[in-house]
């Protein structure tokens, strides 16, 4: 989507690199796909990972201390020169950058099997449904992080009635409807389908501490265009919808203080307009508006849909 973790915890990561990788490609990583719960010395973790495709695996983090969201975090682990590598970029509650706008430096894998994977200063142990994560801490203990699979909604919510226009405006100077992230829930999932010529793919974890958070991959071609880091936020007792957009090498497009951000118009059942900007539950999917630039200066409204992912 336009102008619209870390392997689950990387968050807390600084580790120095380290030589030598072996060669790998991403299936023996499908199992991390889906949502993932956890606590650890940092407060919860709760992440989401969108499938291997283009090469590549995203994922969004969100880190909660005493009832509050206290970080972000996007991570992508892609196939490079014959092997794994992850990079991470974190962010605070609002979305602002914590490190440079530049592509953060890559951490090679160092080791992989079945139930094992190990990017520099990261070792990553499967038990079944849970993972067991240990982060590197030079001249300290390491840090331990106990994952486990968060369960998915048994019944789908109706969908939206149809409205039109599909894309609203903010009324300057007019209040913004009273509104809380548990309003969103019907957005959380995984979620596939084509936007801007290509495909576009979304998964968003559900609401907790007043946020919802989700990761969003652009590709064409078998390639990466572009990736979004997103948030619906509480703000002032209505929502807001936050994005920070990506290269396909994790260079951020805005600056590091800066996230786009949608204040909401519109709340309706299984719909939320923010000004410009539509999500949409409809019997087919999920449907989702944005309204573009043009190089004439002038706008059109995007569209699109989206079907929950087949596991």
């Amino acid at each position: 989507m336009v102008s619209r973790a870390s392997l689950l915890s990387c968050l807390l990561l600084g580790a120095p690199a380290l030589a030598g990788s072996p060669r790998s490609d991403l299936e023996p990583l499908r199992w991390l796909a889906g949502r993932w719960q956890g606590d650890g010395p940092g407060g919860r973790v709760e992440a989401v990972w969108l499938p291997p495709a283009a090469g590549t695996m995203a994922g969004a983090l969100r880190r909660i201390r005493e009832g509050r969201v206290v970080g972000h975090a996007l991570a992508v682990v892609s196939e490079q020169d014959g092997t794994l590598v992850l990079q991470l970029k974190r962010f605070d509650s609002h979305l602002a950058g914590r490190e440079s706008q530049d592509a953060p430096v890559p951490r090679r894998l160092t080791a992989i099997s079945e139930s094992d994977i190990a990017f520099e200063g990261i070792h990553v142990h499967r038990r079944g449904d849970a993972v067991e994560i240990e982060l590197e801490r030079p001249g300290e203990r390491p840090d331990h992080l106990h994952l486990a699979r968060m369960s998915h909604p048994s019944q789908m919510p109706p969908p939206a009635a149809p409205e039109d226009p599909p894309v609203l405006q903010a009324v300057p100077a007019a209040d913004a409807p009273a509104a809380r992230a548990t309003a969103l829930a019907w957005l959380s999932g995984d979620w596939i389908g084509q936007g801007l010529g290509g495909t576009s793919e979304e998964a968003w974890l559900p609401p907790a501490a007043g946020t919802m958070t989700g990761v969003y991959r652009g590709s064409r071609g078998g390639k990466v265009t572009f990736y979004e880091l997103m948030a619906v936020l509480e703000a002032g007792g209505s929502l807001a919808f936050g994005i920070k957009h990506f290269a396909p090498d994790l260079r951020g497009w805005e600056a590091p203080e800066r996230a786009l951000e949608f204040p909401l118009v519109r709340l309706g059942r299984s719909a939320a307009y923010f000004d410009g900007l539509t999500y949409r539950r409809t019997s087919e999917g999920l449907e989702s508006w944005v309204v573009i630039g043009l190089g004439d200066g002038g706008t059109r409204p995007e569209r699109f849909l989206y079907t929950p992912r087949t596991p």
